[in-house]
């Protein structure tokens, strides 16, 4: 894989102000598959600068935003937490991008349409998680740390009720207008919308529930247990229809849901290493995809107990985000994103194979795919949220359409293989250049066989040590471009002029030498004839 970094982004007024100059997106590739990073740092530095350097460069893109536009972009402007973001969700029409974060806990929506921040509200506690209740951004609910429930119209605040447990997920059931949530406890609390009252919960039995996932085709409600448990429920009766664990189809496949041999005292289905962590239904309704805290991701054909197919992430984190997108299956633990093909063949390690991963440089937080599009959002550990573009996965979406044109000119133009600001040498041409007494200091910088040196330095001396460099380069310029200029052209054909002593004896020699070269041509035709 190749990859390049960046350091701090200038905001852009306009697609049309991006456009103007050489922009450069971040850059990574596994299996032939580019990924653009669209929230990566402007230009790109080597991770031991001084940050000062950095620091400097913010303050000349503020005070030149017109010289600075050339070398940024960002897709979204203001698309920042002061500290992190914890979940990204999109409205159901796609025009709102709504996240949150801290801290102080907040939530930020962005209007995708004009690439700007909408509005930012603030909470008393962190946002565990939020769903969106309407088609566009007005209806929201979100599921605070402190156990409370909020409310949220377009006015604001609406109405905030608590739970008797600290909640871990929520889900909606759009067709009983039922909320479900659920937390360190066995019930999923059931609030109806319509009556405005809590019903009757549901007992799972287990130690807890970690996750909640509504089919979007019949309605069937799914629970990640912590007692490692795939639970489906039916709605309509409120009924248990069936429970598998993936933890032994990981068992059977390599021995132990760790990737290793068991401890000698084993591991039981209720222990807090061995939970089901997240839980996502595909579009067409058919497939259930389970995220372990192991790291693995169990695929399930609603039909069956046994998983169609699993993947391991091999960093044995827990998977908190899965996503079926543009016929893929996109996983996220908190070190990577995996997209990998669920309905291709397996390979040789008997999973599906990958067909891209992002490494993001800080833990990542959830998952936000945009429909139709090759455009994934990814709340990271971090107060820039990570936004990547996949042109094999889709197209840009229409309101960044600009994303495509800045991929394809990457695409043709070279990327450069240094850095712009400084010069590898090695030691002897440091030496040659009277370099050798900064070794040790902040000058040089050791690298493999060589040193980092600030390009204007090394140009300095080389004036220095090689004065009369540019003359002579000038002039062997000057004789290359004569050299090109004259070889196309035919020589004349040079006269032997005798000599000036014995002028006579000379021209006597050479008429003696052609007769002989004309009597032995004669001889080679007889002989060739006969």
């Amino acid at each position: 894989a190749t990859s390049q970094s960046a350091g701090s982004i200038a905001g852009c007024s306009s697609p049309r102000e991006r456009r103007a100059g050489p922009m450069r997106l971040t850059k990574t590739e596994l299996n032939s598959v580019p990924i653009y990073n669209l929230s990566s740092v402007g230009k790109a530095l080597p991770l031991w600068v001084h940050d000062k350097k950095s620091r400097a460069g913010k303050a000349r893109a503020k005070l030149r935003p017109a010289d600075a536009a050339g070398e940024h972009v960002e897709v979204i402007q203001d698309l920042f937490f002061p500290t992190m973001c914890g979940k990204a969700k999109l409205s159901s029409d796609g025009e709102t991008l709504l996240t949150t974060g801290g801290y102080p806990p907040q939530l930020r929506a962005f209007e995708l349409r004009e690439l700007s921040l909408k509005f930012e509200r603030h909470f008393n506690a962190e946002v565990v998680d939020f769903q969106v209740l309407s088609a566009d951004w007005k209806k929201a609910v979100y599921l605070l740390a402190d156990r409370s429930v909020e409310f949220h119209t377009q006015f604001g605040k609406h109405h905030t009720t608590r739970i008797p447990v600290h909640g871990r997920c929520l889900g909606y059931q759009p067709e009983t207008t039922e909320l479900l949530l659920a937390g360190a406890g066995p019930e999923v609390y059931r609030l109806s919308l319509e009556r405005g009252a809590f019903l009757q919960p549901l007992d799972s039995g287990a130690a807890g529930v970690n996750a909640i996932g509504v089919d979007p085709t019949h309605g069937m409600v799914v629970l990640g247990t912590a007692d490692g448990t795939v639970q489906c429920w039916d709605p309509r009766q409120r009924s248990l229809l069936g429970a598998a664990s993936p933890f032994a189809a990981i068992d059977a496949v390599d021995g132990f849901g760790g990737g290793g041999p068991a401890p000698a005292g084993g591991l039981h289905l209720g222990s807090p290493e061995r939970s089901v962590t997240s839980v996502r239904f595909d579009p067409g309704g058919l497939l259930l995809a389970a995220g372990t805290s192991l790291g693995h991701v169990a695929l399930y054909d609603v039909r069956s107990s046994r998983p169609v197919c699993l993947k391991d992430h091999k960093y044995g984190l827990p998977v908190h985000s899965i996503k079926f997108h543009q016929g893929k299956c996109v996983s996220a633990d908190a070190k990577i994103i995996k997209i990998w093909d669920h309905a291709g063949a397996v390979d040789a390690s008997g999973e599906p194979p990958t067909f891209a991963s992002i490494q993001p440089p800080a833990d990542v937080n959830g998952l936000c795919a945009f429909p139709d599009s090759g455009l994934l959002f990814a709340p990271l550990e971090a107060e820039r949220l990570g936004a990547y573009f996949i042109p094999a996965l889709g197209p840009a979406p229409k309101w960044c359409h600009f994303v495509d044109s800045l991929t394809e000119e990457m695409e043709a133009a070279p990327a450069a293989a240094v850095y712009d600001d400084y010069k590898f040498v090695t030691a002897e041409e440091l030496g040659s250049l009277g370099l050798s007494s900064l070794v040790g200091t902040k000058a040089l910088r050791p690298y493999m066989h060589g040193f980092f040196v600030d390009s204007r330095l090394h140009a300095k001396a080389v004036s220095l040590s090689q004065p009369f460099a540019y003359e002579q380069w000038r002039k062997q310029r000057v004789q290359e471009r004569l050299g090109a200029k004259t070889a196309g052209r035919i020589a004349p054909v040079k006269k032997e002029r005798p000599p000036k002593v014995n002028a006579a004896l000379a021209e006597e020699i050479a008429t003696r030498e052609r007769q002989a070269v004309k009597e032995a041509a004669r001889k080679a035709r007889r002989s060739g004839t006969a």
